[in-house]
């Protein structure tokens, strides 16, 4: 059931952040799956995509090599995507996650605003009323 809402979610998101299990591949393959998904929805230059590696703390049982990490990284960069390997558990790289994020939709969000008062220039102001 939830899975046909997910057109809808991706059409307004702003942004979509896509999580996998360092410890678990096949989460880490179904990546482009989903970058399948949003692209059949939305061009991935109207949004800002962020790759997000959870369980970054469990190097031990990661099997996301390094390597694969990197060309993901590389293909992320190409899609002018985000790419942080996370810790929920030791708060590696989360601030950082969510503060990027933001730096990147505030410019847009200026821009929403600034064409806001321009619509709204002109027009009367209810309270002048």
């Amino acid at each position: 059931m939830f899975r046909s809402s997910y057109p809808e979610y991706i059409r307004s998101a702003d942004v979509i952040v896509l999580v996998y299990d360092v410890t678990n591949k096949d989460s880490f393959e179904a990546i482009e799956d989903w970058i399948a998904l949003i692209e059949k929805e939305r061009s991935l230059a109207e949004v800002i995509l962020v790759y997000a590696g959870a369980k970054a703390d469990l190097e031990p049982e990661k099997l996301v090599d390094r390597q694969e990490g990197i060309r993901r990284k590389e293909t992320a960069a190409k899609r002018g995507a985000i790419f942080l390997e996370t810790s929920a558990k030791t708060g590696e790289n989360c601030k950082e996650l969510f503060h990027t994020i933001a730096r990147k939709l505030a410019p847009a969000e200026v821009a929403d605003q600034k064409e806001t008062s321009d619509l709204l220039e002109g027009e009367p102001n209810s309270l002048d009323t």
